[in-house]
């Protein structure tokens, strides 16, 4: 139940006090149930001041998993790509030239100007992102999450690489389903997304939530897309003796045919819970 806030008026007749009918103040009035009303005037015009709790962001969310790297791509210009992760400056990438920065992000609804503003980066053709320095998997477990959308669908024959994590995992889109593909692994080495009953219809110039995720404890690696798994694999050593770890993140590809949005990249150093 939501506290809702109404005001009344009060006069006196012949020194007994008579309130009005109660009235509500706002219809989108949502104060804090324990929160304190003050009265005040404002203008000359009496007012009423309340307070009122945010939503925990999406960003606060993100942050709350202790991400070691997180690209919000906000950036309005380049060539920095800025990382907010626990790595802080040392996770920095740089744009290649040609990322048209500054474009309407996952988070917001362009129609009611609604939900959190920030922006995103569109990928053309023939263009990436690479952080500056290098990344060290050994055998740990990793997630990684992020958003996309299209406006030119690509084919089989020519999928859009939309994050890279060196040897280790590669995530890409068809045009019809998301394929996981990951290196130095026993067996097993792919996930499609084609071969699920949750693998949506893509449609163009619609936001797509994408999570991968390898648990070394469990030797197991997942994909989901919008919150829904639509792959797993089991019994999987991603780690052979020998291997190389990670030596760098690149999102999108310089060999990608047609472009790609991006928005809120972030890879944590832990298997995350879907």
């Amino acid at each position: 139940n939501k506290p809702t806030i109404y005001w009344s008026e009060l006069t006196f007749n012949n020194g007994t006090p008579v309130w009005s009918n109660p009235e509500i103040v706002i219809t989108s009035a949502q104060p804090d149930e324990l929160s304190q009303l003050t009265i005040e005037l404002l203008n000359g015009q009496p007012a009423i001041f309340w307070t009122e709790t945010q939503p925990t962001s999406y960003a606060e969310l993100t942050l709350g998993e202790n991400p070691v790297l997180y690209y919000r791509l906000s950036e309005t210009n380049g060539p920095i790509l800025e990382n907010i992760g626990s790595w802080g400056s040392a996770g920095n990438g740089t744009y290649s030239a040609g990322v048209q920065l500054n474009q309407i992000g996952a988070l917001e609804d362009p129609t009611t100007k609604s939900g959190d503003p920030n922006r995103a980066a569109k990928f053309e053709a023939g263009t990436s992102a690479s952080i500056n320095n290098a990344i060290q998997i050994y055998r740990d477990s990793f997630t990684i999450d992020f958003w996309f959308k299209f406006d030119e669908t690509p084919t089989a024959s020519n999928p859009i690489t939309l994050v890279n994590l060196s040897d280790v995992a590669q995530i890409s889109f068809t045009g019809e389903a998301l394929e996981l593909a990951l290196g130095n692994a026993n067996s097993n080495t792919s996930i499609n997304s084609s071969t699920s009953t949750n693998n949506p219809s893509f449609i163009k110039d619609q936001w797509y939530y994408v999570t991968a995720v390898y648990d070394a404890t469990a030797q197991t690696a997942g994909l989901f897309i919008n919150g829904e798994k639509v792959g797993i694999l089991e019994n999987l050593d991603l780690f052979q003796p020998g291997s190389r770890p990670v030596s760098t993140i690149q999102l999108a590809d310089e060999n990608n045919q047609t472009g790609v949005y991006l928005d809120e990249v972030a890879y944590y150093t832990s298997a995350l819970s879907f």
